[in-house]
């Protein structure tokens, strides 16, 4: 059976059903595909997988970056109680920076 590899429909379909590229890689050789359209096709699955993680990561910046304004603006509006002050301070405000430390990472690629 001849597969079509102009398209990337059987690769995606291959990463979709949760293969690592390595082994797209071994199934796609089993075709009989030459080096270069592998090389190819792998890089598209890579491509794949890092814009997931990039959404992923800007959707981390985002969350963490409302989270450090809901910080400063609640700190601005509390009554001066301890226990307030240090959640909204310095809880809401350290979570939201990990959060957009860690949606960078994802975005980046580290």
């Amino acid at each position: 059976m001849e597969t079509p590899l102009n398209d990337f429909t059987y690769t995606e379909n291959l990463y979709q059903q949760g293969l690592k590229p390595d082994q797209i890689a071994q199934e796609l050789a089993k075709l009989g595909v030459d080096n270069e359209t592998l090389d190819l096709h792998i890089k598209y699955v890579k491509d794949l997988r890092y814009n997931k993680q990039r959404i992923t990561g800007f959707k981390c910046i985002a969350f963490g970056a409302l989270l450090c304004v809901a910080g400063c603006i609640l700190t601005f509006f509390h009554d001066y109680s301890a226990l307030y002050s240090g959640l909204t301070l310095y809880g809401m405000t350290i979570s939201g920076t990990c959060l957009v430390l860690a949606g960078l990472a994802l975005v980046l690629g580290i």
